[in-house]
């Protein structure tokens, strides 16, 4: 979003002479920030508008825009964190809870074989996971495929079904006789 709001907001300016003042923060501080000045417009993450006193200052409920990935990163030399599984990233304080379900997006590039565990992978990072030589392990099982019920079709129609009469009995086929 930073680089995106960075290219559009002089963009912005430049056609409709309003000036923006656009600020860049974590979530604690946008939260500050929404609950202590005025504002005119926020592109905040939902985490803010989940907080009381920031969802007060909102009209209506919050539209998505965007999805944000997160990557992990560390410094040069020092040695590399696990984030095999949700209790890993909990133990690294990657994330606050275990109870939370965790699921792996194909963002990205992997060139690394990887083992990784989590309640769920998109299509994509599967298949990247797989295809660098690592493997993945569904912490609930790997769903199973739901069948698409299938339509029930019409029968196709042919030219004779569009002509007048075409579908009502002959008037010369015999009448069932009448017992007397």
């Amino acid at each position: 979003m930073t680089a995106s709001l960075k290219e559009l907001g002089p963009r912005f300016e430049k056609a409709t002479g309003h000036k923006l003042d656009i600020t860049f923060a974590a979530t604690p501080e946008l939260i500050k920030m929404v609950t202590s000045g005025p504002f005119d417009l926020g592109v905040v993450p939902v985490d803010v508008v989940k907080n009381d006193g920031a969802r007060a200052k909102f009209a209506g409920a919050p539209e998505n825009i965007a999805r944000v990935g997160y990557g992990v990163a560390v410094k040069a030399g020092a040695s590399k964190p696990d984030v095999s599984t949700p209790e890993a990233l909990k133990a690294k304080r990657l994330i606050r809870k275990v109870s939370v379900d965790v699921k792996i997006l194909g963002i990205g590039e992997l060139s690394k074989a990887l083992s990784v565990s989590a309640h769920g992978f998109s299509k994509t990072a599967k298949e990247k996971i797989e295809a660098a030589g690592g493997t993945v392990t569904w912490l609930r099982g790997e769903p199973v495929p739901r069948a698409v019920p299938k339509r029930a079709r019409k029968p196709k129609a042919t030219p004779e079904d569009d002509e007048p009469g075409a579908n009502e009995p002959a008037a010369d086929a015999e009448e069932p006789a009448e017992e007397a």
